[in-house]
């Protein structure tokens, strides 16, 4: 891998870390769920959803590359596919865990309201 491949890749996995929808667009719940107070958290699985298609989608270039015969740089694109694939799956697993324990928080929260007599 020439210098100039190697400093692309390394510029392109830098802006990826910039490009996650679930590290920006995920609000876990607060560590203090219990208070009673309505919590202002992330339950919907879009943000999660999009970082897993890129993910894959990034998967998918890179095995398409890595078994063409006539790609140039090969090594440089199918790594480059490769680091942005696991950020983008880092991203993700953030995003369905922190939405998860967000439902969590809000189900137990429900349960431990007083019921207003009918």
């Amino acid at each position: 891998m020439t210098k100039g491949a190697k400093v692309i890749a390394l510029a392109i996995s830098g802006l990826s870390l910039t490009s996650s929808c679930s590290w920006y667009f995920v609000r876990p719940p607060p560590v203090d769920a219990a208070s009673g107070e309505p919590l202002d958290c992330t339950t919907s699985r879009i943000p999660p959803m999009v970082d897993t298609l890129l993910a894959l989608t990034d998967i998918g270039e890179a095995i398409y590359v890595g078994a063409d015969t006539q790609a140039t740089h090969k090594d440089a694109a199918v790594g480059v596919g490769l680091a942005l694939a696991s950020v983008w799956a880092l991203s993700a697993t953030y995003g369905y865990w922190k939405t998860n324990r967000c439902e969590d928080a809000i189900a137990a929260q429900r349960t431990a309201l007083p019921r207003a007599p009918l």
